[in-house]
């Protein structure tokens, strides 16, 4: 499974992507405008790497969307170039944010997990593959996750973390 760790280098500017809910979403929604900021859509969501923000991606799969026979306005059917396709890619991702005024010690942030779908080549996974002004760190064999993903993510409603019992920190969620 792949998995990367992103922030970003110093004195880069944000990187994003956007989050689709499937990957039907992401085919029909490819060319249509974002909303402005501060509107929440349904369908998809935007995950934005600012300065000071850990952000973990796990590949979980892909789709491929081919173009093929369709029938044109004339009904004539038209037959387009079977490798032509879109690549879809189902990821997890888990975003730490710092929090502020905490004393180092303490090395306090805000913890927003998601699930969903995004074009293909999107996310970086090697330093080969990005300009973006990103720390890309590849975890595997001796480096490992901040997130144990399989325990935040074991609701498959995963719109909101719950935590079981509230007077129990949640230390064990995170390595």
């Amino acid at each position: 499974m792949k998995k990367v760790r992103l922030s970003l280098k110093r004195g880069s500017k944000p990187w994003s992507f956007i989050l689709y809910d499937s990957a039907e979403s992401a085919y029909f929604l490819k060319d249509e405008p974002l909303y402005p900021d501060g509107f929440e859509e349904e369908y998809r969501k935007i995950i934005t790497l600012n300065k000071g923000d850990i952000l973990e991606v796990e590949w979980v799969g892909s789709e491929w969307v081919f173009e093929d026979e369709h029938e044109d306005f004339l009904r004539k059917p038209v037959v387009l170039r079977p490798e032509v396709f879109d690549k879809y890619d189902k990821v997890r991702v888990g975003k730490i944010t710092p929090i502020k005024g905490t004393e180092e010690e303490e090395k306090m942030g805000y913890l927003e997990v998601y699930a969903g779908w995004t074009f293909g080549g999107t996310v970086p996974w090697s330093a080969e593959t990005t300009s973006h002004g990103l720390k890309i760190t590849e975890v595997k064999g001796r480096i490992r996750s901040k997130f144990d993903f399989p325990k935040l993510f074991s609701d498959p409603t995963i719109g909101l973390l719950q935590q079981e019992d509230p007077e129990q920190p949640m230390g064990d969620v995170l390595n």
